[in-house]
Order: structure tokens, then sequence, then C-alpha cells
């Protein structure tokens, strides 16, 4: 009777563990991430979701790498600790947008779009990258 107890016990706990319901997880993002120690995917270009220029905050700059800077600034300022897990190029209002997309020190994913039309595609001089490569 005792082995009969046994496998009873034993089949009981198994159908409860298949009961168990799991935590819910962090919502998935439909842009690419990087787990540790992986970089960030490349920029990728593709058409906004409605919630992407919900909020723009404008970065004025004189050419790309003062805009980056500011960004970076912006970005330690209101979020500091966070991790930078993808940035993706799209236009929000006809005007060129970045979103980055933000891993804070609670493990959560923030998106942040940045306005990036007064530097985008500008030299450290100021030219525009395009007229340059045309001649």
């Amino acid at each position: 009777m005792s082995v009969f107890k046994s496998i009873a016990m034993t089949s009981f706990v198994l159908l409860l563990a298949g009961c168990v319901t799991p935590a819910p997880s962090r919502p998935v993002a439909d842009v690419p991430v990087a787990g540790p120690g992986e970089t960030a995917p490349a920029v990728s270009a593709r058409a906004p979701r409605m919630t992407d220029c919900d909020r723009v905050i404008p970065i004025m700059a004189r050419n790309t790498a003062e805009g980056i800077a500011k960004e970076d600034q912006w970005i330690a300022r209101n979020y500091p600790g966070s991790q930078t897990i993808a940035r993706r190029l799209t236009q929000c209002n006809g005007k060129q947008a970045e979103v980055i997309t933000l891993r804070d020190r609670n493990g959560l994913d923030v998106m942040v779009t940045f306005d990036i039309s007064s530097f985008f595609g500008k030299t450290s001089t100021g030219d525009d990258l395009d007229d340059l490569l045309d001649g």
C-alpha cells in the first residue's frame, strides 16, 4: 500500500506542477535588441509606430557628432545608468528622427524619440554630407 501512496502522491505533485502559471515576462519589443556583452544593432530605417512621434525631443546642433553628444547628455540626465539597446531612424511630421531604445536601471525598456533634423547628415564643418558627396 505504501508504494501505491507514493505513486499517488508523486502523480498529484506532478499534476499540480503542470498548473503553475509562469510569472509575466517583460513585453517583447518589436525593435532589435542586444543582450549582455553584445553591441547594439545597426540603425535601421522603417515606418514609425504611432507612439514613436507622440513625444519628440528636439536636439539643436551644428553637426552629427555634436547632436549625438547632446542626445547622450539628455539620456544621462533623464535616464541615469541606462543602457542603449537599439537605435533606428524614422520620420516624425516630415522631419528626420531617431528612436533610441534604452534599458533603465530597473530593467525596463524605454523608447525615446529625438528630432535630429537640425544636424542629421552634417559634417564637423557643418556641411551637408549629401552635398559633399555630390561634388
